[in-house]
Protein backbone atom coordinates (compact mmCIF):
# COMPACT_ATOMS: atom_id res chain seq x y z
CA UNK A 1 0.00 0.00 0.00
CA UNK A 2 1.19 3.44 -0.75
CA UNK A 3 0.01 6.99 -1.18
CA UNK A 4 0.18 8.04 -4.68
CA UNK A 5 -0.13 11.52 -4.32
CA UNK A 6 3.06 13.60 -4.36
CA UNK A 7 1.55 16.39 -2.05
CA UNK A 8 -1.82 16.28 -0.60
CA UNK A 9 -4.46 17.65 -2.43
CA UNK A 10 -6.64 20.23 -0.77
CA UNK A 11 -9.99 21.50 -2.63
CA UNK A 12 -10.65 24.28 -0.98
CA UNK A 13 -14.10 26.04 -1.40
CA UNK A 14 -14.63 27.65 1.94
CA UNK A 15 -14.26 31.11 -0.07
CA UNK A 16 -16.63 30.98 -2.52
CA UNK A 17 -14.47 33.98 -4.26
CA UNK A 18 -11.33 32.46 -3.94
CA UNK A 19 -11.63 28.55 -5.05
CA UNK A 20 -8.63 26.59 -6.09
CA UNK A 21 -6.46 23.07 -5.90
CA UNK A 22 -4.36 23.63 -2.77
CA UNK A 23 -1.33 21.23 -2.92
CA UNK A 24 0.46 21.01 0.63
CA UNK A 25 3.70 18.66 1.30
CA UNK A 26 2.44 14.91 2.69
CA UNK A 27 3.43 16.23 6.35
CA UNK A 28 0.40 17.59 6.76
CA UNK A 29 -1.12 17.13 10.34
CA UNK A 30 -4.95 17.88 9.61
CA UNK A 31 -5.36 15.99 6.56
CA UNK A 32 -5.43 12.92 8.55
CA UNK A 33 -3.80 11.05 5.49
CA UNK A 34 -0.83 9.83 7.67
CA UNK A 35 -3.08 8.16 10.38
CA UNK A 36 -5.29 6.60 7.59
CA UNK A 37 -1.48 4.94 6.42
CA UNK A 38 -1.08 3.91 9.71
CA UNK A 39 -4.07 2.43 10.39
CA UNK A 40 -3.66 -0.09 7.97
CA UNK A 41 -7.36 -0.48 7.41
CA UNK A 42 -7.11 -0.02 3.59
CA UNK A 43 -4.88 -2.66 1.74
CA UNK A 44 -4.93 -0.79 -1.54
CA UNK A 45 -2.65 2.10 -3.07
CA UNK A 46 -4.17 5.38 -2.36
CA UNK A 47 -4.99 8.62 -4.33
CA UNK A 48 -6.18 11.35 -1.51
CA UNK A 49 -8.08 14.38 -1.66
CA UNK A 50 -9.49 16.88 0.71
CA UNK A 51 -12.75 18.40 0.53
CA UNK A 52 -13.80 21.20 2.63
CA UNK A 53 -16.85 21.28 2.06
CA UNK A 54 -20.44 19.81 0.23
CA UNK A 55 -19.82 21.25 -3.26
CA UNK A 56 -16.10 20.92 -3.18
CA UNK A 57 -16.64 18.45 -5.99
CA UNK A 58 -18.57 20.19 -8.42
CA UNK A 59 -15.94 22.57 -9.32
CA UNK A 60 -13.45 20.38 -10.83
CA UNK A 61 -13.61 17.43 -12.84
CA UNK A 62 -12.44 14.13 -10.99
CA UNK A 63 -11.17 12.82 -14.18
CA UNK A 64 -8.56 16.04 -14.62
CA UNK A 65 -7.42 15.93 -10.98
CA UNK A 66 -6.89 12.24 -11.19
CA UNK A 67 -4.87 12.09 -13.80
CA UNK A 68 -2.82 9.24 -14.87
CA UNK A 69 -3.61 7.53 -11.98
CA UNK A 70 -7.68 6.94 -13.12
CA UNK A 71 -6.30 3.56 -14.88
CA UNK A 72 -5.30 2.45 -11.50
CA UNK A 73 -8.51 3.29 -9.91
CA UNK A 74 -10.52 1.57 -12.66
CA UNK A 75 -8.23 -1.16 -12.98
CA UNK A 76 -9.34 -1.67 -9.01
CA UNK A 77 -5.55 -1.35 -7.88
CA UNK A 78 -5.99 1.72 -6.21
CA UNK A 79 -8.87 3.81 -4.37
CA UNK A 80 -9.50 7.15 -4.05
CA UNK A 81 -9.87 8.36 -1.08
CA UNK A 82 -11.97 11.83 -0.48
CA UNK A 83 -11.61 12.87 2.96
CA UNK A 84 -13.86 15.79 4.54
CA UNK A 85 -12.71 16.07 8.07
CA UNK A 86 -14.05 19.91 9.55
CA UNK A 87 -17.62 19.40 8.54
CA UNK A 88 -21.02 17.20 9.36
CA UNK A 89 -23.20 17.85 6.59
CA UNK A 90 -23.93 14.37 5.27
CA UNK A 91 -25.29 16.08 1.47
CA UNK A 92 -21.57 15.40 0.34
CA UNK A 93 -22.07 11.96 -0.25
CA UNK A 94 -24.31 12.27 -2.70
CA UNK A 95 -22.27 14.44 -4.36
CA UNK A 96 -19.75 12.10 -4.39
CA UNK A 97 -22.38 9.72 -6.34
CA UNK A 98 -23.27 12.00 -8.78
CA UNK A 99 -19.84 14.14 -9.77
CA UNK A 100 -17.75 10.48 -9.35
CA UNK A 101 -19.98 6.94 -9.45
CA UNK A 102 -22.64 8.38 -11.74
CA UNK A 103 -20.87 10.87 -13.82
CA UNK A 104 -17.68 9.14 -14.43
CA UNK A 105 -18.94 5.10 -13.85
CA UNK A 106 -16.06 5.29 -11.36
CA UNK A 107 -16.86 1.71 -9.65
CA UNK A 108 -18.17 2.40 -5.82
CA UNK A 109 -15.99 -0.08 -4.70
CA UNK A 110 -12.96 1.97 -5.47
CA UNK A 111 -14.18 5.18 -3.25
CA UNK A 112 -13.55 5.85 0.24
CA UNK A 113 -15.12 8.43 1.93
CA UNK A 114 -13.40 9.69 5.15
CA UNK A 115 -15.11 12.14 7.61
CA UNK A 116 -15.67 12.94 11.02
CA UNK A 117 -19.33 12.10 10.75
CA UNK A 118 -20.27 9.29 12.82
CA UNK A 119 -23.44 8.87 10.68
CA UNK A 120 -22.21 8.81 6.98
CA UNK A 121 -23.18 4.79 6.96
CA UNK A 122 -26.22 4.89 7.67
CA UNK A 123 -26.82 8.01 5.22
CA UNK A 124 -24.36 6.32 2.34
CA UNK A 125 -26.94 3.04 2.36
CA UNK A 126 -29.46 5.06 2.19
CA UNK A 127 -28.22 6.47 -1.09
CA UNK A 128 -26.93 3.40 -2.78
CA UNK A 129 -30.42 2.59 -2.75
CA UNK A 130 -31.54 5.85 -3.92
CA UNK A 131 -28.65 5.72 -6.63
CA UNK A 132 -29.36 2.14 -7.38
CA UNK A 133 -25.07 1.54 -6.93
CA UNK A 134 -23.17 -0.44 -4.75
CA UNK A 135 -22.26 1.30 -1.70
CA UNK A 136 -18.89 3.05 -1.32
CA UNK A 137 -16.80 2.76 2.02
CA UNK A 138 -17.01 4.37 4.34
CA UNK A 139 -14.75 5.55 7.26
CA UNK A 140 -15.12 7.33 10.22
CA UNK A 141 -12.10 9.61 11.70
CA UNK A 142 -12.27 11.26 14.66
CA UNK A 143 -10.18 13.89 13.16
CA UNK A 144 -10.55 16.70 16.08
CA UNK A 145 -9.92 14.38 18.58
CA UNK A 146 -6.70 13.58 16.94
CA UNK A 147 -5.76 16.96 16.10
CA UNK A 148 -7.14 17.86 20.19
CA UNK A 149 -3.94 15.81 21.52
CA UNK A 150 -1.49 18.45 20.19
CA UNK A 151 -3.05 20.94 23.06
CA UNK A 152 -2.80 19.34 25.87
CA UNK A 153 0.66 20.37 26.45
CA UNK A 154 -0.77 23.84 27.27
CA UNK A 155 -3.96 22.38 29.39
CA UNK A 156 -2.12 23.69 33.31
CA UNK A 157 -5.50 24.76 34.63
CA UNK A 158 -6.30 23.84 37.97
CA UNK A 159 -10.18 22.95 37.46
CA UNK A 160 -13.26 22.04 39.89
CA UNK A 161 -11.38 23.39 42.91
CA UNK A 162 -12.98 23.22 46.02
CA UNK A 163 -13.63 26.84 46.10
CA UNK A 164 -16.49 29.93 46.07
CA UNK A 165 -17.80 30.15 42.21
CA UNK A 166 -19.15 33.93 41.12
CA UNK A 167 -19.56 32.27 37.67
CA UNK A 168 -20.97 28.93 36.92
CA UNK A 169 -20.13 27.96 33.45
CA UNK A 170 -18.18 28.72 30.10
CA UNK A 171 -20.16 28.95 27.16
CA UNK A 172 -18.62 29.86 24.15
CA UNK A 173 -19.84 30.82 20.90
CA UNK A 174 -18.68 32.14 17.08
CA UNK A 175 -21.05 31.79 14.36
CA UNK A 176 -24.54 32.72 15.12
CA UNK A 177 -25.42 28.87 13.61
CA UNK A 178 -29.54 29.31 14.99
CA UNK A 179 -29.18 26.98 17.90
CA UNK A 180 -26.57 29.11 19.60
CA UNK A 181 -28.80 32.92 19.76
CA UNK A 182 -31.77 30.33 20.75
CA UNK A 183 -30.26 29.34 23.79
CA UNK A 184 -28.44 32.64 24.77
CA UNK A 185 -32.03 34.18 24.58
CA UNK A 186 -33.01 30.81 26.85
CA UNK A 187 -30.52 32.05 29.37
CA UNK A 188 -30.91 35.33 29.27
CA UNK A 189 -35.27 34.83 29.40
CA UNK A 190 -33.94 32.53 32.94
CA UNK A 191 -31.81 35.84 34.33
CA UNK A 192 -29.22 32.88 33.81
CA UNK A 193 -26.34 35.01 31.34
CA UNK A 194 -24.73 36.88 34.15
CA UNK A 195 -24.18 33.50 35.88
CA UNK A 196 -21.80 32.35 33.25
CA UNK A 197 -18.72 33.64 31.17
CA UNK A 198 -20.88 33.74 27.85
CA UNK A 199 -18.81 35.29 24.63
CA UNK A 200 -21.64 36.11 22.17
CA UNK A 201 -21.30 38.84 19.43
CA UNK A 202 -21.36 40.17 15.95
CA UNK A 203 -19.44 37.50 14.35
CA UNK A 204 -19.41 36.45 9.98
CA UNK A 205 -21.86 38.83 7.40
CA UNK A 206 -22.03 40.85 11.25
CA UNK A 207 -25.12 39.12 12.25
CA UNK A 208 -27.44 40.87 14.92
CA UNK A 209 -30.70 39.72 16.54
CA UNK A 210 -32.49 41.43 13.99
CA UNK A 211 -31.48 38.94 11.24
CA UNK A 212 -32.04 36.11 13.57
CA UNK A 213 -35.25 37.32 15.00
CA UNK A 214 -37.56 36.21 12.82
CA UNK A 215 -35.95 32.88 11.96
CA UNK A 216 -36.08 31.97 15.70
CA UNK A 217 -40.03 32.26 15.41
CA UNK A 218 -40.29 30.62 12.65
CA UNK A 219 -38.09 27.05 13.77
CA UNK A 220 -39.36 27.70 17.45
CA UNK A 221 -43.23 27.59 16.11
CA UNK A 222 -44.89 24.47 17.66
CA UNK A 223 -43.32 25.21 21.34
CA UNK A 224 -45.09 27.88 23.39
CA UNK A 225 -42.36 28.23 26.33
CA UNK A 226 -39.85 28.96 23.41
CA UNK A 227 -42.28 31.35 21.58
CA UNK A 228 -42.97 33.08 25.22
CA UNK A 229 -39.22 33.54 25.37
CA UNK A 230 -38.86 35.24 22.37
CA UNK A 231 -41.84 37.40 22.92
CA UNK A 232 -40.75 38.52 26.48
CA UNK A 233 -37.28 39.26 25.32
CA UNK A 234 -37.14 41.94 22.90
CA UNK A 235 -34.94 44.05 25.30
CA UNK A 236 -31.85 41.63 24.45
CA UNK A 237 -32.19 43.33 20.89
CA UNK A 238 -30.20 46.03 23.15
CA UNK A 239 -27.74 43.71 24.99
CA UNK A 240 -24.16 44.56 24.46
CA UNK A 241 -22.14 42.05 22.44
CA UNK A 242 -20.84 39.29 25.29
CA UNK A 243 -17.08 39.17 25.11
CA UNK A 244 -14.34 37.29 27.04
CA UNK A 245 -11.03 36.84 25.96
CA UNK A 246 -11.25 38.53 22.01
CA UNK A 247 -13.46 40.60 20.46
CA UNK A 248 -12.48 39.69 17.10
CA UNK A 249 -15.41 36.83 16.86
CA UNK A 250 -14.54 36.85 12.87
CA UNK A 251 -11.63 34.35 13.03
CA UNK A 252 -12.20 30.48 13.83
CA UNK A 253 -10.06 29.55 16.96
CA UNK A 254 -9.88 25.97 16.79
CA UNK A 255 -6.57 25.84 18.59
CA UNK A 256 -6.49 25.74 22.66
CA UNK A 257 -5.01 28.51 23.88
CA UNK A 258 -4.17 30.53 27.83
CA UNK A 259 -6.55 33.08 26.93
CA UNK A 260 -9.40 31.22 27.98
CA UNK A 261 -7.77 28.77 30.93
CA UNK A 262 -9.11 31.26 33.60
CA UNK A 263 -12.75 30.78 32.73
CA UNK A 264 -12.44 26.97 33.11
CA UNK A 265 -10.41 27.73 36.57
CA UNK A 266 -13.48 29.76 37.47
CA UNK A 267 -16.55 27.79 36.54
CA UNK A 268 -17.42 24.64 37.26
CA UNK A 269 -19.21 23.18 33.88
CA UNK A 270 -18.76 24.06 30.18
CA UNK A 271 -21.65 24.55 27.80
CA UNK A 272 -20.31 23.05 24.50
CA UNK A 273 -22.70 24.67 21.55
CA UNK A 274 -21.41 22.39 18.92
CA UNK A 275 -21.36 22.86 14.88
CA UNK A 276 -24.97 20.94 14.57
CA UNK A 277 -28.10 21.04 16.90
CA UNK A 278 -31.19 21.17 14.22
CA UNK A 279 -31.89 17.28 13.90
CA UNK A 280 -35.43 18.04 12.94
CA UNK A 281 -35.51 20.66 10.33
CA UNK A 282 -32.30 19.30 8.72
CA UNK A 283 -31.63 15.02 8.29
CA UNK A 284 -28.59 16.52 6.42
CA UNK A 285 -26.40 17.20 9.51
CA UNK A 286 -24.69 14.12 11.44
CA UNK A 287 -23.63 13.60 14.60
CA UNK A 288 -19.98 15.47 14.96
CA UNK A 289 -17.57 15.82 17.82
CA UNK A 290 -15.18 18.86 17.47
CA UNK A 291 -12.44 20.29 19.00
CA UNK A 292 -15.08 22.08 21.43
CA UNK A 293 -15.88 19.18 22.96
CA UNK A 294 -12.26 17.84 23.05
CA UNK A 295 -10.84 21.10 24.45
CA UNK A 296 -13.21 20.75 27.88
CA UNK A 297 -11.91 17.13 28.21
CA UNK A 298 -7.88 18.40 28.13
CA UNK A 299 -8.63 20.99 30.60
CA UNK A 300 -10.60 18.49 32.99
CA UNK A 301 -14.24 20.59 32.80
CA UNK A 302 -17.67 18.64 33.05
CA UNK A 303 -20.20 20.20 30.20
CA UNK A 304 -23.41 19.62 28.83
CA UNK A 305 -23.55 18.81 25.12
CA UNK A 306 -25.28 21.15 22.94
CA UNK A 307 -25.96 19.27 19.44
CA UNK A 308 -27.64 16.93 17.72
CA UNK A 309 -29.50 13.80 19.92
CA UNK A 310 -27.41 10.77 20.59
CA UNK A 311 -24.34 12.85 20.48
CA UNK A 312 -23.36 11.78 23.94
CA UNK A 313 -23.15 8.22 22.88
CA UNK A 314 -20.80 8.77 20.47
CA UNK A 315 -18.37 9.89 23.04
CA UNK A 316 -19.22 6.58 25.00
CA UNK A 317 -17.48 4.91 21.32
CA UNK A 318 -15.10 6.70 21.69
CA UNK A 319 -14.05 5.32 25.44
CA UNK A 320 -15.08 8.62 27.29
CA UNK A 321 -17.38 8.97 29.98
CA UNK A 322 -20.10 11.46 30.31
CA UNK A 323 -21.44 13.28 33.30
CA UNK A 324 -25.08 11.68 34.92
CA UNK A 325 -26.17 11.15 37.43
CA UNK A 326 -24.47 14.30 38.04
CA UNK A 327 -25.71 15.72 34.97
CA UNK A 328 -29.21 15.12 33.91
CA UNK A 329 -28.27 13.89 30.48
CA UNK A 330 -31.44 12.70 29.19
CA UNK A 331 -31.64 16.05 26.85
CA UNK A 332 -29.47 13.53 24.50
CA UNK A 333 -32.17 11.78 24.00
CA UNK A 334 -34.83 13.92 22.92
CA UNK A 335 -35.40 14.02 19.62
CA UNK A 336 -37.59 17.04 19.50
CA UNK A 337 -35.16 19.92 19.06
CA UNK A 338 -37.61 22.50 20.38
CA UNK A 339 -37.99 20.19 23.63
CA UNK A 340 -33.89 19.22 23.97
CA UNK A 341 -32.75 22.75 24.11
CA UNK A 342 -35.20 23.59 27.22
CA UNK A 343 -34.04 20.91 28.40
CA UNK A 344 -30.94 21.86 27.98
CA UNK A 345 -31.37 25.58 29.53
CA UNK A 346 -33.49 23.80 32.57
CA UNK A 347 -30.13 21.68 33.54
CA UNK A 348 -27.67 24.62 33.27
CA UNK A 349 -30.49 26.69 35.82
CA UNK A 350 -30.19 23.53 38.26
CA UNK A 351 -26.43 23.49 38.08
CA UNK A 352 -26.45 27.24 38.73
CA UNK A 353 -29.07 26.91 41.83
CA UNK A 354 -26.62 23.65 43.61
CA UNK A 355 -26.72 24.00 47.38
CA UNK A 356 -22.89 24.33 48.44
CA UNK A 357 -23.38 20.63 49.72
CA UNK A 358 -24.75 19.50 45.92
CA UNK A 359 -21.81 21.34 44.83
CA UNK A 360 -19.48 19.76 46.88
CA UNK A 361 -20.03 16.66 45.43
CA UNK A 362 -20.53 17.61 41.92
CA UNK A 363 -16.79 18.23 41.91
CA UNK A 364 -15.59 15.42 43.67
CA UNK A 365 -17.58 13.19 41.25
CA UNK A 366 -17.07 15.01 38.36
CA UNK A 367 -13.23 15.36 38.93
CA UNK A 368 -13.03 11.82 38.63
CA UNK A 369 -14.58 11.72 35.72
CA UNK A 370 -12.80 14.57 34.20
CA UNK A 371 -9.52 12.70 35.01
CA UNK A 372 -10.60 9.31 33.27
CA UNK A 373 -11.53 10.99 30.13
CA UNK A 374 -7.81 13.06 30.57
CA UNK A 375 -5.83 10.10 30.45
CA UNK A 376 -8.13 8.23 27.75
CA UNK A 377 -7.81 11.48 25.20
CA UNK A 378 -3.92 11.30 26.28
CA UNK A 379 -3.37 7.93 25.49
CA UNK A 380 -5.45 7.23 22.42
CA UNK A 381 -3.87 5.54 19.58
CA UNK A 382 -7.12 4.56 17.70
CA UNK A 383 -8.62 7.40 15.75
CA UNK A 384 -9.95 5.62 12.69
CA UNK A 385 -12.69 2.88 11.78
CA UNK A 386 -14.10 1.46 9.03
CA UNK A 387 -17.92 1.55 9.23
Amino acid sequence: MKLLNDKILIINTYDSNNIKIERHELIFPTSGSAVLLESKVLDSDIWYCMLTNTNSLKFFNILDLLGEHLKQVMDKTAVIVLDMPFEPFLDVIDTIYEEVVIKHNIPPSQIVFQSSMRDADIYNQQLALKYNQRPIRIIWFSALEYWAIDYMSVATTNTLSLKPYNKKFLNLNRRWRLHRPVLTLLLYHKGLLDQGFVSFGPCEANLKWDRVWNTMKIISADNLEITNAISQSESIKDMPPLYLDTDELHTNRAELTDSTAKYYEDSYFSVISETTFYYKESTQNSRFITEKTFKAIIMNHPFILVAIPKSLEVLKELGYKTFSPWIDESYDQEMDDNKRIIMVANEIERLCNLSQQELEKFLVAAKEICSYNYNILKNKKTFIYEL
